[in-house]
């Protein structure tokens, strides 16, 4: 019986260290899920923050493709009016070499003028002269 007694103690006493291994081990596995969890919620705070940046980014990148929407649509239409003044100016040019050319032929019938009419002045001058 004796032995039985120690055996019995012997069993109880590895039990009990058993069981303090264990709750030992759940103890850990407790704490390690705890520290899971709060990394788990950082993660997912990292991610919500991030989630809310890109969409940030998103909207400025539409914003700025807007943006150089309207500037090339103004640079095209930029470009199409300096061509128009381009051919303007070509146009106000050739028509000023005609005027030129016009204002050169009257300035020599001016003086062609200016010429017959001495020429009739001194005709008549010789007419009158000659009738009295």
């Amino acid at each position: 019986m004796k032995q039985q007694s120690v055996e019995t103690k012997q069993l109880i006493d590895n039990q009990e260290a058993e069981e303090k291994k264990l709750l030992k081990i759940i103890s850990e596995a407790d704490a390690e899920r705890l520290r899971q969890k709060k990394e788990l919620e950082q993660v997912i705070s990292e991610r919500d923050i991030l989630g809310s940046q890109l969409v940030r980014r998103n909207d400025e990148l539409a914003l700025l493709y807007e943006k150089i929407k309207i500037q090339q649509s103004i640079l095209n239409k930029g470009e199409i009016q300096y061509k128009q003044r381009v051919e303007d100016i070509r146009l106000l040019k050739l028509e000023i070499k005609k005027l030129r050319r016009e204002k050169g032929i009257l300035t020599k019938t001016v003086a062609n003028v200016e010429e017959l009419r001495y020429t009739a002045e001194v005709q008549l001058m010789y007419k009158y002269i000659q009738g009295v």
